[in-house]
C-alpha cells in the first residue's frame, strides 16, 4: 500500500470542501458576516490545513495499485463526510453531533433527506455550504480529483474507470482528461442554465444558486421549508420539471458523449444555422 499517494490525493479531495467552504465565506460576508462565519472559517482552515499536509512530506509522483485506488476513493468520501460535518457541529442549533453528521452524508450522497425543522433559520452562508455538499457529491469527489491530477498520472485513467459506471464507460473511447472535462463541463453549464432560467423566473438570485445546485446534483436540498413551493410560482415548477426530467431520461449522459454532441453539432450547423428569424 503506497501511504504517501493515497494521503495526497486524499488531501486534494479534501482541499475542494475546502475551496467551497472559503465560498461559504464569501456569501457570509456578503449577508454581513452571519452567524455561521466563525463556524465555517474555522472549518475552512482546519480542512484546507488537513488537505495540505501531505504536499509538506510528500515529493515528485507516487505510482498508485488498484487496490491503492479503491481505497484513495473510500477515504476521500469518508473524510469529506467528516470535515463536512464541522460547520454544522460548530454552528450549534439544531446540529448535534449525530444529526451533523447524518446532514453531511445526505449532502455528499445527494440523498437529500434532513433533520432540520426550520431550514429557514439557518445563516445563508450555511445554506450555502449545505447546497455545495451536494454539488461536490453529485459530480463525485474523485471526479473533482481527477481534475487536479496531472495527466502524465498513471493512476488518473485508473480512477477515472472505478468512479465512473459500466454503462457509462461503454460510451466513452477517450483518454480520462478528456472523459473529465466533458463530464465538469455538461455539469457546469446544466447548473448555469439551472440558475439562469430560474432567476428569471423571478426566484431571488441567492436561492437561484441553491437550488441550481441541487438540480443539476438530483440532491433535494432547498433553501425554504416549502422547498420549491415557497415560491408559489408555475413557472418555477416547470422549470424544475424540464430539469428533472433531463436528470431521469439521461440527456445529459447523451450529451456528454464526443460523438454525440458532433452529430448534435453538425445538425444544427446543417439545418438550423441558415434558417433566418422574421421577427
Amino acid at each position: 500500500m503506497n501511504v504517501k499517494a493515497i494521503s495526497v490525493n486524499v488531501g486534494k479531495a479534501l482541499l475542494v470542501s475546502a475551496l467551497f467552504m472559503f465560498l461559504s465565506l464569501i456569501v457570509s460576508m456578503v449577508y454581513g458576516r452571519d452567524a455561521a462565519f466563525t463556524p465555517l472559517l474555522i472549518s475552512f482552515i482546519v480542512t484546507l490545513l488537513v488537505g495540505s499536509f501531505p504536499f509538506i512530506f510528500v515529493r515528485g509522483q507516487q505510482a498508485l495499485s488498484l487496490k491503492d485506488g479503491f481505497l484513495t476513493i473510500v477515504l476521500s468520501w469518508v473524510l469529506s463526510f467528516i470535515f463536512g460535518m464541522m460547520p454544522y457541529v460548530l454552528y450549534g442549533g439544531e446540529f448535534t453531533l449525530m444529526n451533523a453528521w447524518f446532514e453531511s452524508v445526505s449532502g455528499f450522497t445527494t440523498t437529500g433527506s434532513t433533520i432540520l425543522n426550520d431550514i429557514e433559520a439557518l445563516p445563508k452562508s450555511l445554506l450555502f455550504w449545505r447546497s455545495s455538499t451536494h454539488y461536490i457529491g453529485g459530480l463525485g469527489v474523485v471526479v473533482f480529483l481527477l481534475l487536479v491530477i496531472p495527466s502524465a498520472s498513471p493512476y488518473r485513467l485508473k480512477l477515472t474507470n472505478m468512479e465512473m459506471s459500466s454503462l457509462s464507460k461503454d460510451g466513452y473511447r477517450y483518454t480520462s482528461t478528456k472523459v473529465v472535462r466533458i463530464i465538469t463541463t455538461v455539469y457546469a453549464s446544466l447548473t448555469v442554465l439551472a440558475l439562469l432560467s430560474l432567476w428569471a423566473a423571478g426566484m431571488p438570485f441567492f436561492d437561484a444558486i441553491n437550488h441550481a445546485f441541487s438540480i443539476a446534483a438530483t440532491g433535494g436540498f432547498s433553501t425554504k421549508n416549502l422547498s420549491v413551493g415557497a415560491f408559489d410560482s408555475d413557472l418555477i415548477n416547470i422549470i424544475v420539471l424540464i430539469f428533472m426530467l433531463d436528470r431521469r431520461f439521461g440527456w445529459s449522459d447523451y450529451l456528454s458523449n464526443s460523438d454525440n454532441l458532433r452529430f448534435l453539432s453538425d445538425l444544427i450547423k446543417e439545418n438550423f444555422l441558415p434558417l433566418k428569424l422574421n421577427i
